[in-house]
This record gives C-alpha cells, sequence and structure tokens, in this order.
C-alpha cells in the first residue's frame, strides 16, 4: 500500500460523473426545488447566486420553481475498497447545474426566441442581461 502511495496510485475508484438531468427531456424535467437537493444550483437570474434549500432536508415543501438549464460543473464521487468488492460510493464534490428559479406565480422560466439582431446563445444572452443591468446604475 506505501508503494502505490508513493507512485501516487490509488486502489480507491475515483468517478466524475454528470447530473442526470442532462440526458432528460425538458418537458419531464423536475421543477420543485425539492429534485433539486442533491446539487449545487447556480441562478441564471440572479447571477453568482448558489441556491440553498435547507428545507429541503427537512422534507418541507418548497416553493416556487425551479428550470435546469445545463451542467457547470460534474461530481467527484469516490468508492473505497474494502475486502473483496468496493464501498457504497460517497459524493466528494456535489455537481454543479444552471438554473433559472422563479416565483410560484410567475410560473416556469422560459428560455427567450432570438429575434434577428440579438444574442442566440445563452452566453450571449447572459452577457447582454448583465450588461443591461449594470447599465440601470
Amino acid at each position: 500500500m506505501s508503494l502505490a502511495h508513493k507512485l501516487h496510485l490509488s486502489d480507491h475508484k475515483y468517478r466524475v460523473e454528470w447530473s442526470n438531468l442532462q440526458r432528460t427531456r425538458p418537458e419531464n424535467r423536475p421543477t420543485t426545488p425539492a429534485e433539486y437537493f442533491p446539487f449545487e444550483s447556480v441562478d441564471l437570474l440572479q447571477p453568482g447566486k448558489v441556491l440553498r434549500f435547507p428545507a429541503m432536508a427537512e422534507g418541507a415543501a418548497g416553493r416556487g420553481k425551479i428550470t435546469y438549464l445545463f451542467d457547470l460543473c460534474p461530481a467527484l464521487v469516490l468508492e473505497t475498497v474494502k475486502k473483496e468488492f468496493f464501498a457504497e460510493p460517497k459524493v466528494l464534490v456535489k455537481p454543479r447545474i444552471l438554473v433559472a428559479a422563479t416565483k410560484e406565480d410567475k410560473g416556469p422560466f422560459v428560455v427567450p426566441r432570438p429575434v434577428k439582431g440579438e444574442p442566440v446563445t445563452l452566453l450571449g444572452y447572459v452577457e447582454e442581461t448583465l450588461y443591461s443591468k449594470r447599465s440601470r446604475w
């Protein structure tokens, strides 16, 4: 075992996993905050804000709608070696996803359709939104 550590080898298995939401059709994705508890969710509508769902751990129902946009960073999962098998996987780093959180009375976020001369990509939309907010100050 010490030789493995000296050579920077490990008996344990590390995996990088993307969220399963990216493989799900948009109409089948969950919209309730309780479903997003296992992720580190970054809100598009409040740039840089990481959403916390502490009430979800206690089983309380959340308010509002969450719209998944895409994965930002995958999860890091560790499987330690036991005598003849791998132990239960342990998530070392939660997956980070980009979402849009809206209040319950406003309904779910709808990705705007581009009009000629407007940005086509999500990054273009984010840049335009940030610059328009700065110009209001």
